[in-house]
């Protein structure tokens, strides 16, 4: 779809386009804006359009916020959300504006009483896209140590950037078991994979013994992206470049890491890809962030055990889906629990 259908919403991005257009031709040059391509997401509404007129063509995304009734009522409105992530592109930006390896997306326009915020487009394709198009059914040794570098630049951004904002405090694990068992109390309640009360019983269990190893140094706060995936970042000729740092927040330096290890981990569990290739990006990944850094350390464990969480609550919802996904869904379900029989003893 070029255009969204809604007329409102329609409305919104022309007059976004208009204000755009101004400033890019700074009241002289004529810049005209064409539409290429739109999404809905849960909480925005995205074109990706490119300008013409000026010294070179721009293409890039315009995101328009939109009210969900899943965000938390004390989450901060739309317009502070995205003047935040504004804030911070261009701080990220600034910072790595030397740096041949690491970047954001370049940030060109914030618009707060849409609200509106305008990207460039980053060169290249989503790391997710990049690993279907160069390594499925399997992959040359090349392709394979180029996707390798791209999961170590994800973990050397990750560690650049819980550095980029300096915050203060520590969260807790309570609030992090609390998560936990909202969901494993969900799939109890559907029944998904044959999870019963006596397993949730258990794995809370293995979750308190690994909490009483978890060192106090562990639990401080630092600045985390908040949805850091194969998706959100693209990769080009060496380099990675990170999108959407509007979920950013503050909370543990693993819960970015952890969360697009486990996506890499999972490739293993697709039959495009052998369990030694999701394996191999999985441990660059972590070489990258910090080369000492144990994935069997309780922490990264019970980390790994809420992402589990969270994906198989989401399959046990996901009844509408073909049943040869179905089929994929409980097989990825039932190797998330043999993992975690084992891991749990």
């Amino acid at each position: 779809m070029i255009a969204p259908s809604e007329p409102a919403v329609r409305a919104a991005f022309a007059a976004v386009f208009e204000r755009l257009a101004a400033e890019l031709g700074a009241g002289a040059t004529r810049i005209v804006i064409t539409p290429l391509r739109y999404a809905a997401r849960p909480y925005s509404h995205i074109v990706l359009a490119e300008a013409t007129g000026g010294d070179r063509p721009l293409r890039f995304y315009a995101k328009i916020g939109k009210a969900s009734p899943t965000l938390e009522s004390d989450s901060p409105d739309t317009a502070t959300r995205y003047r935040t992530e504004f804030e911070l592109l261009s701080r990220l930006s600034a910072e790595l504006r030397d740096d041949a390896a690491l970047g954001v997306v370049q940030p060109m326009a914030l618009f707060e009483e849409f609200p509106a915020i305008v990207t460039l487009e980053a060169p290249g394709r989503d790391f997710l896209a990049e690993i279907k198009a160069t390594a499925s059914f399997g992959a040359s040794a090349a392709a394979e140590a180029a996707l390798a570098t791209y999961a170590r630049l994800c973990g050397a951004f990750l560690k650049r950037f819980h550095g980029a904002l300096p915050v203060a405090g520590a969260w807790t694990l309570e609030d992090m078991r609390d998560y936990i068992d909202r969901r494993l109390r969900h799939l109890v309640e559907t029944g998904w994979g044959g999870i019963d009360l006596r397993w949730r019983d258990r794995t809370l269990r293995w979750f308190d013994d690994l909490a009483a190893d978890v060192s106090p140094a562990d639990l401080a706060l630092v600045a985390v992206h908040g949805d850091f995936g194969l998706s959100n970042v693209v990769v080009h000729g060496g380099r990675v470049a990170v999108l959407d740092v509007s979920m950013f927040q503050q909370g543990s330096a693993l819960l970015d890491l952890t969360h697009i290890h486990h996506q890499l981990v999972q490739l293993g569990a697709h039959p495009r890809f052998t369990r030694a290739f999701a394996a191999r990006l999985a441990r660059a990944l972590i070489e990258g962030f910090d080369a000492v850094l144990d994935p069997g350390a309780p922490l990264f464990q019970l980390f790994r055990l809420q992402h589990m969480a969270c994906q198989m609550a989401r399959l046990a919802d996901a009844r509408d889906q073909p049943w040869l996904s179905r089929l994929y869904d409980r097989y990825v379900t039932r190797r998330n629990l043999a993992w975690l029989a084992d891991a749990a003893g």
